[in-house]
């Protein structure tokens, strides 16, 4: 939903963009649009 825009997902989660690269390297989620 979000198409791979990390900062549109964590605006949906209610977290911040940090975070949410921080849980995706915790479990191993890459970001694939770099």
């Amino acid at each position: 939903q979000s198409a791979g825009n990390v900062t549109h997902a964590s605006k949906r989660l209610g977290i911040s963009r940090k975070s949410l690269q921080m849980k995706m390297k915790e479990y191993g989620l890459r970001d694939e649009s770099r």
